[in-house]
């Protein structure tokens, strides 16, 4: 049987090479995108290709497909030669990998908040920094309240486990509860002229009406 011809190791020229090419804007744009999504990893992939195919024509000796050469770079970036990818980066590419690492997990957190169930309201109010309640508002507790209303754990329409009965508003009974019901149709709660987004908006505004529909449970011992 015959023995399958073992590819040669990348030199330090074909090594710098990749990484000359990759630095190109029209390249490290794409490549280095902290995106995980399936239209920029079909975009990845395609400029690998390209690059593959530049990187054929300037090092002609051995044929590198776009696989391999993808493995390479990552390897070289990860492990490898992070002093000489310094250099030709220009920056601190080893803080640079934990940033971006940090980056694609936030990234990863809201794809799935946004691909929820049970919180349609916090896929549209999830912001790409920290909301502004979180820096400027008050005590810990009014944080916590304008949180737990953000998030839709002071909604029981969000809580799907619950029986049919006890999803209902705990203040006037006749809707299930959630954000509009007790921002727009809730009997027992003033109507408020902003609607639900003026309510949870990232600036906390919405806090004294949050603490009068909490007041209101307490009175009717439904908290």
């Amino acid at each position: 049987m015959q023995k399958t011809k073992r590819v040669a190791n990348f030199s330090s020229a074909e090594i710098s090479t990749i990484i000359s090419l990759v630095k190109k804007k029209k390249f490290y744009n794409v490549i280095e995108s902290k995106k995980t999504d399936t239209v920029t990893n079909r975009n990845k992939d395609e400029a690998w290709r390209v690059l593959a195919e530049e990187f054929n024509s300037i090092s002609r000796k051995i044929y590198r497909d776009a696989k391999s050469l993808r493995g390479k770079y990552t390897n070289t970036k990860n492990k490898q030669n992070i002093n000489t990818l310094k250099k030709s980066a220009g920056r601190d590419i080893t803080s640079e990998i934990v940033r971006r690492d940090e980056d694609v997990q936030t990234q990863e957190r809201r794809m799935k908040i946004r691909e929820g169930r049970f919180n349609e309201k916090y896929k549209v109010l999830v912001t790409e920094d920290l909301p502004r309640y979180l820096n400027g508002m008050g005590n810990i507790q009014s944080k916590r309240i304008v949180a737990r209303f953000r998030v839709g754990n002071e909604e029981n329409d969000n809580k799907y486990w619950l029986e049919e009965e006890k999803r209902l508003c705990r203040l006037c009974g006749e809707e299930r509860e959630n954000i509009e019901h007790l921002a727009e149709n809730c009997g027992e709660l003033k109507e408020h002229e902003g609607g639900w987004r003026g309510l949870l908006g990232e600036d906390g505004m919405g806090k004294k009406w949050m603490e009068e529909v909490l007041e209101c449970r307490r009175r009717k011992g439904g908290y």
